[in-house]
């Protein structure tokens, strides 16, 4: 908020009516400074990420990217028990710098992401990487899910989702198949 709006709110809130509108406007820039300190901090907060989970020889990779804290911790347990390596970032532009660092094979993305749309998201991870996208979502119609496959999406899931098992199954079942179209591409350069 502007000087120029914080006074003119100070004019019109100068209560009782014969206090200062300069004690009021001292009065809003003071909230305005607290608010964006808190702001600040939430953002901060959204920056922590996880730790990664053991990083073995010959592990897959998944970069989880979930602003929602409980559904990252979830999904952390659910690959790291599946014997994947996992990054977790709650914040798209801190991913970003994360998957040049991390190099995944494959990118958990959320479509509610904090201050970024997820189909969005994903047609920029699949046009600057080369790494497959699972994208969540709650769309119980179908519109988002065909979206997200024009975006570049591998595969849409519905969130809540259930079957622990299953989502690492399909997960390795993408991997299978992208790795078998990369073996192909780098033969056919040959």
């Amino acid at each position: 908020m502007s000087d120029e709006e914080l006074w003119e709110l100070a004019k019109g809130t100068a209560v009782p009516p014969g206090r200062q509108v300069d004690l009021a406007y001292q009065d809003h820039k003071r909230e305005v400074e607290k608010l964006t300190a808190t702001t600040s901090e939430w953002m901060d907060d959204l920056l922590i990420e996880q730790p990664m989970i053991s990083n073995k020889k010959g592990q897959d990779k998944i970069l989880i990217i979930v602003g929602e804290f409980t559904l990252n911790s979830d999904l952390t347990s659910i690959f790291s028990e599946g014997g994947f390596s996992v990054a977790c970032i709650s914040y798209y532009p801190e991913a970003l710098l994360k998957l040049c660092e991390f190099k995944p094979d494959i990118v958990i993305l959320d479509e509610a992401l904090p201050g970024w749309g997820g189909i969005e998201a994903c047609a920029e991870l699949h046009s600057i990487f080369s790494v497959p996208v699972i994208l969540l979502g709650e769309d119980s119609i179908g519109e988002t899910w065909a979206r997200a496959v024009e975006a570049g999406a591998e595969f849409y899931l519905r969130k809540p989702f259930s079957c622990d098992e299953s989502l690492v199954a399909r997960v390795r079942a993408i991997l299978r198949r992208y790795k078998g179209r990369r073996e192909m591409i780098e033969k056919r350069k040959q």
